[in-house]
This record gives structure tokens, C-alpha cells and sequence, in this order.
């Protein structure tokens, strides 16, 4: 059986990160500590051979520029995908995806787009996936937290956001810090998971926060969930749920720390039923 994750880095002993609301704004949104290593020994010691890597422009792991939240970063999902279908122990078994915000978007997208490499894929497991529509466009707390801060009100319309995400990738062009793509367009479009999602017919297990209130996941989640093209078995997690659904707190790290806490039984089971 072969899984792949992605994972970015945070500085050794950092319990908390803030991470910017969008591409090119500055850190803003509190994230908690992940431990992604535990989720590798949990897939690990269940059978699966794990390819994990450091994405590209997301976390502390590097600074480089454009940081397209998955609009660029596609392309490392696709090149991950040629080397599991090249290996001789991985190429033939069973994929699981798992698909974590903007690690999850740039699956998407690739999928999307190289859907050949994808075709051993068995089945998803995604948390905190995001529209830019609904978490910035549309989101109220967005407004307000920009309102308070005197920050960018012309980035208020999906027009304006647009206009000002395709001007900073004119910039990275310009600067040789990226190349044109016909692939690549810095819009919302673009940032929305939802753009991507038809094109994901395996079974998914969408376990996610609605409680976030920071990227708007209440309204956010259920309209992704109710996207993709396949069958999907879709749970908030939350402090108020029973478990295997319960998680501390509603900070969106919860999302990505579930899987190898509270919710390990949910996902192994989930994969042994897809055939895994």
C-alpha cells in the first residue's frame, strides 16, 4: 500500500505560528504547534509505505517566492505523483491522499489537471480545505479584523482580489522569480478547492473544525464537502462533539493534529474500507 502527506515545518521548540490570511499578506492567523511525524508512525505501523515532503513557500521551512497557497505548489503534487508511480515497491499498490489545506489544495489542482498521474489513487482523507470566496471575499470576521486594523478594503470584492493576486504574479514574472504558465493565474479562482473538487470521484473522509471561525469553515466546509464528483463521509470535529469526533479546541491545527490523535481509528478505518 502506498500513502502520501505533505507537511511544512515549524522551528524546533515553536508551539505556535501565525500564518498569512492570504498569499502575500503578512502572518496574521494563530496556528498551534502539528506534529506530523506522528502521523506518519500511525500510517507506518499500520502498513503503509509514507512519502512525505516539505512544500515549498508554506511555513518556516522557506521563504522563497511566489507562494501561491496550491496555485503553484500543483506542480510539487504532481512530481510526487510520478515519483510514487515510478518506484518500483509503491507504483503498484493503492494510493490515500491526504489532503490538508493548501497541501490539499495543490492535490486537487494537480489532480485536476494530470488526472493520469492520480490513477492509482483509492481514496482521500482531507481536513481544512478552503475557498478564498468564503474564508477572505465573503468571510464577516475578515472584514471586521481588517476594519480594526485598518487594513486592505480594496480587496473586498472577488475584482479587486483578483486584481491585486495577478498583479504580484506580474511582479514575480517580471522579477525572474517565476515563469509564465498556462496553469498558473493568481485569482480566487484558483484559491477555491471547490474549482478542483469535481474532478475527485474516489471516496473522501473530510474531517474538519467548523468551528474555525478565523477562515469561515462553517459555511466553508459543507458547501466543499457537498463538491466533490465521488462519495464523501464528512464530520465536524469539535469540542462539543462525542468522539471519535471530540478535539480540545476549535483552532484549525486541531484539523491537521486530528488524524494522528483522536482520530487515527476514523482514518485507518476508513482506508482499510477503501481497500487499503
Amino acid at each position: 500500500m502506498s500513502h502520501q502527506s505533505w507537511s511544512y515545518a515549524n522551528k524546533s521548540g515553536m508551539t505556535t505560528v501565525y500564518m498569512p490570511l492570504m498569499p502575500g499578506l503578512p502572518g496574521m492567523m494563530k496556528q498551534e504547534a502539528i506534529d506530523y511525524v506522528k502521523l506518519h508512525k500511525v500510517l507506518h505501523d499500520d502498513g503503509f509505505h509514507v512519502l512525505a515532503y516539505d512544500m515549498r513557500n508554506h511555513g518556516e521551512s522557506e521563504r522563497r517566492l511566489p507562494s501561491g497557497w496550491g496555485v503553484v505548489e500543483f506542480q510539487d503534487a504532481a512530481g510526487a505523483m510520478d515519483y510514487i508511480n515510478s518506484h518500483s515497491a509503491m507504483k503498484h499498490g493503492k494510493v490515500v491522499l491526504m489532503a490538508f489545506c493548501v497541501a490539499g489544495q495543490s492535490m486537487l489542482k494537480a489532480n485536476a489537471i494530470f488526472p493520469e498521474k492520480f490513477k492509482n489513487v483509492a481514496c482521500m482523507v482531507a481536513t481544512n480545505l478552503f475557498t478564498a470566496r468564503h474564508m477572505y471575499v465573503k468571510n464577516p470576521m475578515m472584514h471586521a479584523s481588517m476594519y480594526f486594523g485598518g487594513g486592505a478594503f480594496s480587496y473586498f470584492s472577488e475584482e479587486s482580489l483578483n486584481n491585486a493576486l495577478r498583479a504580484k504574479l506580474a511582479k514575480y514574472i517580471k522579477n525572474g522569480q517565476t515563469t509564465e504558465n498556462p496553469n498558473i493565474d493568481m485569482c480566487v479562482e484558483q484559491l477555491c478547492a471547490t474549482t478542483y473538487t469535481p474532478k475527485v470521484t474516489v471516496p473522501v473522509l473530510y474531517c474538519t473544525p467548523l468551528g474555525d471561525f478565523v477562515p469561515n469553515q462553517r459555511v466553508d466546509a459543507p458547501e466543499i464537502a457537498s463538491s466533490f464528483g465521488g462519495p464523501v463521509e464528512f464530520h465536524n470535529i469539535g469540542p462539543k462533539e462525542a468522539p471519535p469526533f471530540y478535539i480540545k479546541n476549535n483552532n484549525r491545527s486541531q484539523g491537521y493534529n486530528y488524524y494522528q490523535n483522536e482520530g487515527a481509528q476514523v482514518m485507518l478505518d476508513f482506508c482499510h474500507k477503501n481497500g487499503l
